[in-house]
């Protein structure tokens, strides 16, 4: 079982750099943490693995077939040493689709 985080330490996160290909950042990871990342669509699931480097960062490129510029997606991320991040992306008011 992972230590509790202390009160100062950093919140692992997620920041979305690229919807084409699917990008994100990591930060706030433990130093050297491997993680495993999901990317939920309704095209489907794709999982990467990364190691977070010293600092407790990473960035990850999911596949480039998977075009989601028009829809919803969650990336999700879970660290073997207990650090756990979440990107939840709605599907953009610009891209509704006419019945």
């Amino acid at each position: 079982m992972a230590p509790a985080a202390s009160p100062g330490a950093p919140q692992a996160r997620l920041t979305l750099l690229r919807t084409r290909p699917v990008t994100v950042e990591g930060a706030g990871f433990r130093k050297l943490e491997r993680v495993v990342l999901t990317l939920r669509s309704p095209r489907g699931d794709d999982l990467r693995t990364v190691r977070a480097g010293q600092d407790g960062t990473f960035k990850v490129r999911f596949s480039d077939g998977v075009d989601v510029r028009c829809m919803g997606f969650t990336v999700s991320a879970s660290g073997r040493d207990g650090s756990h991040a979440r990107f939840v992306r709605r599907q953009p008011l610009s891209c509704t689709r006419a019945a």
